[in-house]
């Protein structure tokens, strides 16, 4: 007797039950893994102890002249002929006097020895000049004092699928720190600020550093921050108001720790968020994005100092300012209302102002002594 058109539809259907069981379970590790970034991330229950609405640059009355050939400042580095000046865009490094007139430049957009595909910071190994290139698999190029090129090496950070550097740092020791923000794919979708020894063969290896999962819609990634300070080598994270001394081993053991005695946010304006997106959000994307974001990182970039160290913190979205963190746990603005294109080295300050015309470079003393600009916050 055959069997009815129902009876043989009611024996597949545990069959393609399983089968719908399986396809069901396919899209729904899919989705998941697609929109990881987007979900909630756990709070943290770090605060700032007060907001402050953002602040734009204030630049002087009266521009310096514009540098001619530069079109941008990504890095800058004092050494002992004078500032090494980082172009981003033209992909090229300009070496600048002491009255900050060119003297000498190279590099060029290619992967010939000495050209750059994406060239990201700036540092020193002795004598050497190291220039860090983030186009596809980072490569450190090596020139010498006068602009030579010597070699260039591969850069692999372990532990890490991609690295996006902001610093190259000579430590006290005369290793070489890689800083920047180290991102894994698996098991999950994860990013956080990371101090690496960089070897003369290129290879990284992590000193500190904690990966978290990926933030919904962050604008600013947290990256790491460092300079070599009284005492050693202090490290932290962008987004938070402490830096701790780092062994050469590895970790922050029971070093010192240096934190701001106030920890003041900067929060977000919207026409400032919707000012660094491309195009302008939905109001549901600006909403989600605040929530995520809710205040600026605390500093983007520390520098030495004899006292202690110096951080550029961000004031603004385009905007920082100087601030002096002593080891005795004081603090001095040194200078406020600058561009995000600043940096301090050796006693000075390089700021570069972007104009219409070009870029506007001027020279401060780190320390403005006998300025009204120099105003202690805390004893």
């Amino acid at each position: 007797m055959r069997p009815s058109p129902g009876s043989m539809r009611l024996r597949a259907s545990p069959f393609r039950t399983v089968a719908t069981f399986a396809a069901a379970l396919v899209v729904l590790v899919t989705g998941i893994v697609l929109a990881w970034p987007l979900l909630p991330s756990p709070q943290t229950g770090e605060r700032p102890d007060r907001l402050v609405a953002a602040v734009a640059p204030s630049p002087p009355s009266i521009l310096p002249g514009v540098t001619p050939g530069l079109l941008h400042v990504g890095d800058a580095r004092r050494g002992e002929a004078g500032w090494w000046v980082l172009d981003r865009r033209a992909r090229r490094v300009h070496l600048l006097d002491g009255e900050l007139r060119p003297v000498l430049s190279f590099g060029g957009r290619g992967g010939a020895p000495g050209e750059f595909e994406a060239p990201s910071a700036l540092g020193f190994r002795g004598d050497s000049l190291l220039v860090l290139d983030a186009g596809g698999p980072a490569v450190v190029h090596v020139f010498g004092p006068e602009g030579d090129f010597l070699r260039r090496t591969h850069v692999r950070v372990h532990g890490c699928d991609a690295f996006a550097a902001s610093g190259l740092v000579e430590a006290p020791e005369g290793t070489v720190l890689l800083l920047g923000t180290c991102l894994q794919h698996l098991p999950v979708p994860s990013s956080g600020p990371v101090v690496a020894q960089l070897d003369p063969d290129g290879t990284g290896h992590r000193l500190q550093g904690e990966l978290r999962p990926l933030r919904p819609g962050s604008l600013l990634p947290e990256t790491a921050v460092g300079a070599p300070g009284p005492g050693g080598f202090w490290a932290g994270r962008s987004s938070h108001p402490c830096l701790a001394r780092l062994e050469a081993t590895g970790g922050t053991g029971d070093n010192p720790v240096l934190c701001l005695p106030e920890w003041v946010g900067v929060r977000f304006s919207l026409d400032e968020l919707v000012g660094s997106m491309n195009r302008p959000p939905g109001p549901d994307r600006v909403t989600q994005v605040l929530d995520a974001m809710e205040w600026l990182p605390v500093m983007d970039r520390v520098f030495s100092h004899p006292e202690g160290i110096v951080l550029r913190r961000l004031s603004g979205m385009t905007s920082r300012e100087l601030i002096l963190l002593r080891t005795d746990g004081s603090m001095t603005t040194l200078w406020t209302g600058l561009p995000e294109s600043t940096w301090a080295e050796r006693g000075e300050v390089l700021v570069a102002w972007e104009g219409t015309e070009g870029v506007h470079l001027e020279r401060r003393p780190l320390d403005p002594v006998g300025t009204t600009n120099a105003l202690p916050d805390s004893g």
